[in-house]
């Protein structure tokens, strides 16, 4: 309505008139393909096409949705599928940081990302771009724009592509995330069990090790998971004394290429971040992500530590 006061001819569409086909997960449904074909008459037809995010209809013609951050997938799936090489995404922030603004002042915005490094950071915690909207990026070759709604026209934001133009950083940026729940099940415990519990439950693990004849340690973001303390409860029952449930956790993730092979790097992250926790820190290393989890009432004093030790000297 408001297009055409403009003077604009313009036509809205559901997630299904769309033809965004999902599977039948209705709470986070993923994308398998996309048929937009009334999206491509109307467009030739000279109309401005507005769509609704976030939502999708299953091959079952079930309408499903998403999950956070679905309206971003929406987009980028659109423009895979109209075969644009890029795609903009406008939010309250105007690019990616090398951490959170909101906790470190020294932040500074990044002009460009790989795909690669940017699904790290949003798999822990950046919430600038959703992680499913990233990875679809990635496997159709769309870049991403991430800008502010209200900013300057000429701001050209953070571009996230498959060759950013720049040389890989040791350690690009920090994620975080305040609200984690840490399971650890013993060596007697049944993992197989747990993680179909976890699935059943729709809680996504972010950092999973051990196991074997070492106690098996998963976390899992609580942002999207919904009624914990039953969760917990039926987790609990399930496997007895065998389990341990800390919901009072959270994560800090050093984002960068080749943090495997600085091991100087990775033992002055490990020394910071074990004097911000006072006690033990879990460590995890990935390809792209070194992630320690800590209480949560530490994430923001470690992310100032390590930033300022990593990317401010």
């Amino acid at each position: 309505i408001a297009i055409d006061d403009l003077g604009v001819q313009a036509v809205s569409f559901t997630g299904s008139q769309s033809g965004i086909i999902t599977n039948a997960r209705h709470n986070r449904a993923r994308i398998i393909e996309v048929r937009p074909y009334r999206l491509v008459d109307e467009l030739d037809a000279g109309r401005v096409v507005v769509v609704a995010g976030y939502q999708g209809v299953s091959y079952a013609r079930e309408i499903t949705t998403l999950g956070r951050g679905g309206t971003d997938t929406t987009a980028v799936a659109l423009a895979a599928a109209l075969e644009a090489e890029y795609c903009e995404i406008f939010s309250d922030v105007d690019g990616v940081y090398t951490a959170d603004p909101r906790v470190v002042e020294g932040a500074e915005r990044l002009d460009s990302l790989h795909h690669d490094e940017m699904l790290a950071l949003a798999r822990h915690g950046a919430r600038v771009l959703n992680q499913d909207c990233v990875e679809y990026a990635s496997r159709h070759g769309v870049a991403i724009f991430a800008k502010a709604a209200f900013g300057p026209k000429d701001d050209s934001g953070t571009v996230v592509r498959l060759n950013p133009g720049r040389e890989a950083s040791v350690v690009t940026a920090i994620a975080h995330r305040k609200r984690l729940c840490e399971l650890t099940l013993s060596p007697s415990g049944a993992p197989e069990r747990l993680l179909e519990e976890l699935t059943s439950a729709g809680a996504s693990p972010e950092t999973c090790e051990g196991g074997g004849d070492l106690p098996l340690r998963i976390t899992f973001p609580l942002d999207d998971t919904h009624g914990l303390e039953a969760l917990c409860d039926r987790l609990q029952e399930s496997h007895g004394e065998a389990l341990t449930i800390r919901s009072d956790r959270g994560s800090v993730t050093i984002v960068g290429h080749g943090l495997g092979e600085e091991p100087t790097l990775l033992r002055r992250s490990l020394s910071i971040a074990t004097e911000a926790a006072n006690e033990p820190v879990p460590m995890q290393l990935g390809p792209l992500a070194l992630t320690f989890i800590v209480p949560a009432s530490v994430v923001t004093d470690t992310v100032k530590r390590l930033h300022a030790e990593l990317l401010e000297s």
